[in-house]
């Protein structure tokens, strides 16, 4: 389903384009009715020198965006108060439009399989995800189940886990991982991530195990609570796009340098997830065991897999000069 678009860029985010960008004036598909406006957008669309040639692209002079069930999960496009989608994906994506001098809109996608007919890229995607067909440029992000609790922000040790009462959303693929783990704990169950965050801002656990990605989300609004470490190896991410088509990779993958390089990368993770470190194996807590109690038959019966936040539009990064999507 096409998307209809509003920018304005953060103050920060346009004094660091304007260093080495291209001006930081993306113009975004979507109907405007404001004279004024309207003029000042067909300005920006003329003004543009695409890098991309028309015979690469699912709709000419436009990057397309596909948003997969895993981008529409804090922080990669939560949803805000008037419906629109917010976050990590959304800024990442029309800062690379920018770059590649295009126009941007966001489609709803089940999976890379609509590559090169629905849209020209697809984010937060993992090279273990795909294809022959598809490669990935990048890895701005990674999957992993981690601890957050109170204090500092340094890596746990699995001793300190052990015996202290845990966190996990109820029926959660987390909750399994935990079960089915070597690390013995007193699990306590909440309804959604939030009340678990809220669990361990009344000491009622003493640390909350989810998904890093909402997590990392719900840590970032309270001042006193860090990043403990992942019980997996993180899987990283990045945009997927056609490997046949190499106009459109080759393009891609200097603008995604460009945008690492000039630090915008770095400020559009920083302003939704804080300080959450980079994941990497020395994030991973050792002589924690996977699958150790797994059985055949299991009483969990896992019916919400992934970890998941309410009302994800609050208090997740600031919504003052974000871009929007509306799926």
């Amino acid at each position: 389903m096409y998307t209809k678009l509003r920018s304005v860029f953060a103050a920060s985010l346009v004094a660091l384009c304007a260093t080495g960008l291209t001006g930081c004036s993306i113009p975004l598909v979507g109907q405007v009715t404001q004279t004024s406006v309207t003029d000042a957008y067909q300005a920006q669309v003329s003004a543009l020198t695409p890098r991309v040639s028309d015979t690469s692209l699912v709709t000419p002079k436009t990057l397309t965006v596909g948003l997969t069930a895993a981008s529409t999960t804090a922080p990669y496009a939560t949803a805000t108060g008037d419906a629109a989608y917010q976050g990590i994906d959304i800024d990442l994506a029309s800062a690379l439009a920018e770059h590649l001098g295009l126009q941007v809109k966001f489609v709803s996608v089940a999976s890379t399989d609509a590559l090169g007919q629905d849209c020209d890229i697809v984010m937060n995607v993992g090279a273990h995800d795909t294809s022959s067909d598809v490669s990935v440029v990048g890895a701005y992000t990674a999957s992993a189940t981690g601890f957050f609790t109170k204090g500092e922000g340094t890596v746990a040790k699995a001793t300190d886990i052990s015996g202290k009462k845990v966190g996990v959303q109820s029926g959660s693929a987390t909750q399994t991982m935990l079960e089915e783990s070597s690390l013995k704990v007193i699990t306590q169950e909440y309804q959604s991530l939030n009340e678990a965050f809220e669990g361990l801002q009344k000491d009622e656990v003493a640390y909350v195990l989810c998904d890093v990605r909402p997590g990392s989300a719900l840590a970032h609004k309270y001042s006193n609570v860090a990043f403990a470490g992942t019980i997996d190896s993180p899987s990283f991410m990045g945009v997927a796009v056609l490997s046949s088509n190499t106009e459109l990779m080759g393009a891609l993958d200097t603008a995604y340098k460009t945008v690492a390089d000039k630090g915008l990368q770095k400020l559009i993770h920083t302003r939704w997830v804080g300080s959450m470190p980079s994941l990497s194996d020395q994030t991973k807590i050792s002589d924690i065991f996977l699958n150790v109690n797994k059985t055949t038959t299991s009483t969990n019966t896992n019916t919400s897999p992934t970890d998941t936040i309410t009302n994800s539009g609050e208090n997740n990064g600031s919504s003052a000069g974000s871009n929007a999507a509306i799926l």
